[in-house]
């Protein structure tokens, strides 16, 4: 295995150094390319949560759900948090499994906004109250967002 390794050297070597800057340059750029699609994916984040609806919206995707609905899902989700912090999390696959595209999800986030964190006096967003309520939580969203092709991730 080294005389591989010494044979790969030695030619990389003999290798002009500006043809080795052009290999390194091209072969780097190559790897993000096509390693781009593995992290094509939105965060979670009220403050962007805005622009994505946008940005979605231009893509053409449409809301799902009356305003009424998002804000309703956020409660719930809040309530399975302060109320039961040992929860089954059932009521939250349900609302997220009724969501259909990153546009919903977006409203979702708008609608959860900050809210006060079980024992403490700060506030946190949907992210941080599903890691939360159980570690679990946000790989159990996650999969469903992924068997629907929506971008966002917590």
């Amino acid at each position: 295995m080294s005389k591989i390794v010494s044979d790969i050297k030695s030619t990389w070597n003999r290798i002009p150094p500006y043809a080795r800057l052009g290999i390194t340059v091209f072969g780097g750029l190559f790897a993000i390319k096509k390693a781009k699609g593995l992290f094509n994916y939105v965060k979670t984040s009220p403050a962007t949560a805005k622009l994505d609806e946008k940005r979605f919206e231009k893509e053409g995707q449409k809301p799902s759900f009356p305003w009424a609905s998002y804000t309703g899902w956020a409660d719930i989700i809040y309530s399975e948090y302060f109320n039961d912090v040992w929860s089954s999390f059932s009521d939250i696959k349900y609302i997220f499994e009724r969501v259909q595209n990153d546009l919903d999800v977006s409203k979702l986030i708008q609608a959860f906004g900050k809210r006060r964190i079980l024992f403490s006096t700060s506030t946190g967003d949907l992210q941080t109250i599903l890691y939360r309520i159980d570690d679990d939580a946000p790989k159990m969203v996650n999969d469903i967002f992924e068997k629907k092709g929506i971008k966002y991730r917590f």
